[in-house]
């Protein structure tokens, strides 16, 4: 007997999105699970993919690298302009696109400069 997967997420409460296995799941918006099999890619990733993969990477383990005091600064920035994203999201932005002036605007919004971003090297 073979046991759908949607239904044991279902049941434990827990809506997966992306490959898991040999299996691909989205939630569509009326909120119904999608179970497929994955299908392999039909051919190797470009030199610009896999550029962006590996920005979007060091940004990502950037922000873990970040003491919890500046995290939490990114969170209040996000918060204190009225974003409806976190802390994380605008240092991914932030990281992957230094040159944007969102982050200008975002800090005379808050009235603070970007050092205090971050924290003061030891």
């Amino acid at each position: 007997m073979t046991i759908d997967p949607a239904v044991i997420f279902r049941f434990l409460a827990i809506r997966p999105t992306g490959d898991l296995g040999p299996v691909t799941f989205y939630t569509t918006r009326r909120g119904r699970l999608v179970v497929y099999p994955s299908s392999p890619a039909r051919k190797p990733p470009s030199r610009w993919q896999i550029i962006m993969r590996d920005l979007w990477t060091s940004a990502a383990r950037a922000w873990t690298e970040l003491t919890p005091t500046a995290r939490q600064r990114w969170e209040a920035l996000a918060h204190t302009c009225g974003l409806r994203i976190t802390g994380y999201n605008l240092w991914i932005h932030y990281s992957t696109k230094p040159l944007a002036q969102t982050i200008p605007t975002l800090l005379h919004q808050a009235n603070t400069d970007l050092p205090t971003l971050f924290d003061a090297p030891p």
